[in-house]
C-alpha cells in the first residue's frame, strides 16, 4: 500500500478536519518553536566561556529579599582571593555603557562613534578567555592608554581596515586609547558587552561600583562559601550587623553568573527563570492542546474510517502494514506543520515585533541543532500518538464494521471529553492571568514615584561640558521653560553605590549625584535640615532619605555630622522617601550627593510648561546648537521610566497572544467535534424533529455537552489562575488589588468565543431537512 497515496486520500476526504489538524498544529509549533528559542536562550546565557564550569561571580545576598547585588569595592575581592587558595585568578570590571570617541581618518574632521566602553583587570583573560583575532594582549589590562575591540565594532568603526595600531580618542576628556587586539564577540547571551576593553584603575574601598569575577577550582564551590563571611573579609560593622539582624543578614557569596541572571530578582525585573519556565509552561501546553484536538478529531474519524480499513483486511492487504499507514498519518500531519511554522518564523525573525518581545534572536543559524533537535521530539512524539489512533481504527472485528455497528466505547468518550476540558480550563487561566497582569501593569505606570515625570525631558551633558549653566540659563529666557536641573542618572537607572562606616555602623546606600536645583525641580519635600544651597567647592552636602534613618536606627541628629564624600561632606538634610527604583523593590537607603567636585553628572533635565511641547522642544534643539556640536538627543522622563517594565509588557504581551492562540486551536478541536456528532447524529435529529423537537431544542443537544465542559472548565481554571497570579505578584512591592471579577469574567469571554464559533456547525445541523438525513441512512 502507497502511504503516500493513503495520506493524501485522507486529506481528501476528511478536508475540514485535516484542515483543523494543520492549522492547529501549525499555529500551535510557531508558538512552540519561538518558546524553545528563548528558553535556550536563556538557560545558555553566561555559560559559552571556556571555563563556564569554573566561573562564579561575587554577589551580596540579601537573605530578607532573595535579591542579589552584583556591586563590589577592591579591597573585599581581593581579600577574598587571599583566604582561599581554591581561588585560581579573579578580575574586577565596570561597565560604563556608550562612550563618544573621535576617530582621524584623514579627512577633514574626526568622525564621532558611539561605542559601548568596558574596564577591566588582567585576570579578565584567564577567567573568561576571549579569542584574540589579532594583535597582542600583553600587559593590555596593566596599564592605561591601550584596548581591545570586538571584531563586529572593528568592522563598524574602521571597515575592512585593520584596527590594531589605531588610535582612538574621547570625545570630551580628549584621552586616547591605542587598539591592541581585536576579540571575537562574545555571544549575545552573555553579560559581557561587546564593544571596547581598556584598563581599570584600582578605586578607594569607598567605592562600590564593580563587579567581580572569580575563577574557582572544581568542585570546591562549597568549601569557599564558609569562608566568605567572616570578621577578616567582612569587616567589623558588617559582620556585627548580620549578628545582630540574623533576618536581614546580608551574605557574600559567588554564584554561576549564569545563575545570577536567570535566579536574581535585581535591578528592575523580577526573576528570571519565573517568566522562562512560564513561557516553557505555555509552549508546552499549547502543543499538548493542538496534539489533543488531533487525538480526539482522528477518534471521531474512527467510526467513518473503520469500515474502509476493513474492507481493505478483507481484500488481503498486510495488517501490519496497514496499521503502520494509520500510525504514520500524524506523522505526515506534524511534517506538514513543522514546515509551515518554520516558514512563519523565518518571515517573523525580521519583524520589529520579534525585535521588541524576544531578547533571543530568532534567525535559523543561530539555533539549527536546538530546531532540528525539537522538530525530531515532535515527530517521535505524533508518532506515539499516532499507534493510539491506530488502535481504535484497526481493532474492530470484520464482521462488526461491515455492519456499521460500530461505535465510540465510553472509555475513549470520557478521554476526549477529558482533554476538552484542560483545553478550556488552560485558556481561561490564561486570559485570567493576562487580564491581572494588564492591571498590574497599567498600575506600575501610574504608579506616582514621588516625583513629577510628566513635562520633563533630558539631553547628555557631556556635549555642554562647562557651558551646562549657562546653557539652562538661555533656556529659562522662553516661558515655556519652567526649571532645569543636572543629574547623573534617572529615577531607575541609579548606578552609584557607596559602602564605608558611619557613626559606628557598616552603610551601604545607593547614591544620585545632582545639583542644588534638583530638590525644587522634583518638588522634594525636606524633612529635616535645610535643601543644598550652590556646590560648594570644598565640601560635599549630602541628603539622606527617611529609609536611610529606619534601616540604620538614625535619628535626625546625624543633620549636620561629617559624611565622607570622596572628601570632606556633611549630611544636609533629610528628604521624604521617593520611589528611585522600580516597584519590584522596596524603597531601599539612599543618599542625593552635591558633591563638592563637578563630576559624575551626565544628564540635564529640562521641565516643560506643557504648552506648545514641539515647540518647546525645537526651541531646546536651536538653543542647543549654539552651545554643542553634538547630535541633538532628546527623551521624554516618563517614556524612558515605563521602559522598565519592558519584561512585565512583554511578558503580558506573550500571555495574551498564546492565550487566544490555546483558545483558538481549543475552539477549532471543538468546531471539528461539533461536525462530527452533527453528521453522526443526523438521523436522530431527523427522528426527533419528526417527533416535534424544536430546533432550539436540537441546538441544546448539540451544545449542552460543550456547555458542562465549560462549567467544568471554569471550577480547576479559577484556582489555577488564582495561584498563578499570586506567584508574580510575589516579584513587586507594590502591587494592585486583585479584583474577584477576572475569573469570571475569563470564563463568559471563553465561553462567548466558543458558542460564537460552534453554533453556526450547530444551527445547520438543527435546521437541515430531516428527509434528507433519512434518505441517506
Amino acid at each position: 500500500m502507497n502511504i503516500f497515496k493513503n495520506f493524501f486520500g485522507l486529506l481528501k476526504t476528511f478536508k475540514s478536519s485535516s484542515l483543523i489538524n494543520i492549522v492547529g498544529l501549525s499555529v500551535a509549533l510557531i508558538v512552540f518553536f519561538i518558546v524553545a528559542i528563548q528558553v535556550h536562550y536563556d538557560f545558555t546565557y553566561d555559560r559559552s566561556y571556556k571555563n563556564t564550569d569554573k566561573l562564579l561571580q561575587f554577589n551580596q545576598y540579601n537573605v530578607n529579599t532573595g535579591a542579589a547585588a552584583t556591586n563590589v569595592n577592591f579591597q573585599i575581592p581581593a581579600r577574598i582571593a587571599q583566604a582561599a587558595p581554591e581561588i585560581e585568578n579573579y578580575c574586577m570590571a565596570a561597565f560604563w555603557g556608550e562612550q563618544k570617541f573621535d576617530i582621524d581618518k584623514g579627512v577633514t574632521s574626526p568622525e564621532t562613534y558611539s561605542i559601548y566602553l568596558s574596564r577591566t583587570t588582567p585576570g579578565f583573560f584567564d577567567i573568561f578567555t576571549p579569542e584574540i583575532l589579532s594583535g597582542d594582549t600583553t600587559a593590555l589590562f596593566s596599564q592605561p592608554g591601550k584596548a581591545m575591540i570586538s571584531e563586529k565594532t572593528a568592522l563598524r568603526v574602521f571597515g575592512d581596515e585593520n584596527p590594531v595600531g589605531k588610535t582612538m580618542r574621547f570625545r570630551y576628556n580628549k584621552n586616547e586609547l591605542m587598539i591592541a587586539a581585536v576579540y571575537k564577540d562574545f555571544p549575545d547571551n552573555s553579560s559581557l558587552p561587546n564593544g571596547l576593553f581598556t584598563h581599570l584603575p584600582e578605586n578607594d574601598e569607598t567605592e562600590w561600583s564593580f563587579n567581580s569575577y572569580f575563577l574557582v577550582s572544581k568542585g570546591d564551590h562549597t568549601a569557599i562559601q564558609e569562608k566568605l563571611n567572616n570578621k577578616e573579609i567582612l569587616g567589623e560593622g558588617w559582620a556585627k550587623h548580620n549578628e545582630e539582624n540574623p533576618d536581614k543578614r546580608i551574605e557574600l557569596r559567588l554564584t554561576p553568573p549564569g545563575d545570577l541572571y536567570l535566579n536574581n530578582a535585581g535591578k528592575g525585573g523580577s526573576k528570571r527563570i519565573n517568566t522562562t519556565y512560564t513561557l516553557l509552561a505555555i509552549g508546552i501546553i499549547t502543543v499538548f492542546i493542538a496534539f489533543v484536538n488531533f487525538v480526539n478529531l482522528s477518534v471521531a474519524m474512527a467510526p467513518a474510517r473503520v469500515r474502509s480499513i476493513n474492507i481493505r483486511k478483507i481484500l488481503g492487504v498486510d495488517k501490519t502494514k496497514l496499521k503502520l499507514t494509520v500510525a504514520t498519518e500524524s506523522v505526515f500531519f506534524t511534517l506538514i506543520s513543522i514546515i509551515i511554522a518554520l516558514i512563519a518564523i523565518f518571515y517573523l525573525r525580521t519583524t520589529t515585533f520579534a525585535k521588541e518581545i524576544f531578547a533571543a534572536d530568532l534567525s535559523f543559524g543561530h539555533h539549527l541543532p536546538l530546531l532540528i533537535a525539537v522538530s525530531l521530539i515532535l515527530l517521535i512524539a505524533s508518532f506515539l500518538i499516532g499507534l493510539y489512533t491506530m488502535r481504535y481504527c484497526t481493532s474492530v472485528d470484520e464482521s462488526e464494521a461491515l455492519k456499521g455497528s460500530f461505535s465510540l466505547n465510553k472509555r475513549s468518550v470520557k478521554l476526549r471529553n477529558t482533554l476538552i476540558v484542560f483545553q478550556f480550563a488552560t485558556a481561561i487561566s490564561l486570559i485570567g492571568v493576562t487580564m491581572f497582569i494588564k492591571q498590574q501593569n497599567d498600575y506600575m505606570l501610574r504608579y506616582d514615584w514621588g516625583i513629577s515625570k510628566e513635562n520633563v525631558v533630558y539631553v547628555p551633558l557631556s556635549g555642554l561640558g562647562r557651558e551646562a549653566q549657562t546653557f539652562g540659563q538661555e533656556l529659562l529666557r522662553d516661558s515655556r521653560i519652567k526649571d532645569y536641573t543636572i543629574t547623573r542618572d534617572i529615577p531607575g537607572r541609579i548606578g552609584m553605590s557607596w559602602g564605608r562606616e558611619f557613626e559606628g555602623k557598616q552603610i551601604n546606600l545607593r547614591v544620585w549625584s545632582v545639583d542644588n536645583r534638583f530638590f525644587d525641580f522634583f518638588d522634594i519635600k525636606i524633612l529635616e535640615g535645610r535643601k543644598p544651597e550652590q556646590m560648594d567647592s570644598v565640601v560635599s552636602q549630602i541628603v539622606v532619605n527617611e529609609t536611610f534613618l529606619k534601616k540604620y536606627e538614625f535619628t535626625g541628629d546625624i543633620v549636620g555630622k561629617d559624611f565622607d564624600a570622596f572628601g570632606p561632606g556633611r549630611i544636609q538634610a533629610i528628604a521624604q522617601d521617593i520611589n528611585f527604583e522600580t516597584l519590584h523593590e522596596s524603597i531601599s537607603p539612599m543618599a542625593f550627593g552635591v558633591l563638592s567636585r563637578w563630576q559624575n553628572f551626565n544628564t540635564f533635565m529640562i521641565k516643560l510648561s506643557g504648552n506648545d511641547v514641539k515647540g518647546s522642544l525645537d526651541y531646546i534643539e536651536s538653543t542647543w546648537k549654539k552651545f554643542s556640536q553634538d547630535p541633538f538627543e532628546v527623551h521624554f522622563l516618563d517614556g524612558e521610566m515605563d521602559k522598565l517594565y519592558k519584561t512585565e509588557t512583554n511578558m503580558a504581551s506573550l500571555i495574551a497572544i498564546f492565550g487566544l492562540v490555546i483558545v483558538a486551536i481549543a475552539v477549532m478541536g471543538v468546531y471539528g467535534l461539533i461536525l462530527f456528532d452533527a453528521k453522526s447524529k443526523s438521523k436522530e435529529i431527523a427522528i426527533r424533529k419528526i417527533n416535534g423537537s424544536t430546533e432550539k431544542e436540537i441546538l441544546f443537544m448539540l451544545n449542552r455537552t460543550v456547555l458542562l465542559q465549560l462549567c467544568i472548565a471554569f471550577l480547576i481554571a479559577t484556582p489555577v489562575a488564582y495561584y498563578a497570579i499570586m506567584k508574580w505578584l510575589e516579584n513587586f512591592s507594590y502591587k494592585v488589588p486583585l479584583h474577584w471579577w477576572i475569573f469570571p469574567l475569563s470564563g463568559i469571554i471563553v465561553l462567548f468565543i466558543v458558542v460564537l464559533t460552534v453554533s453556526g456547525q450547530s444551527w445547520r445541523a438543527a435546521i437541515a431537512n430531516p428527509v434528507n438525513s433519512l434518505k441517506t441512512e
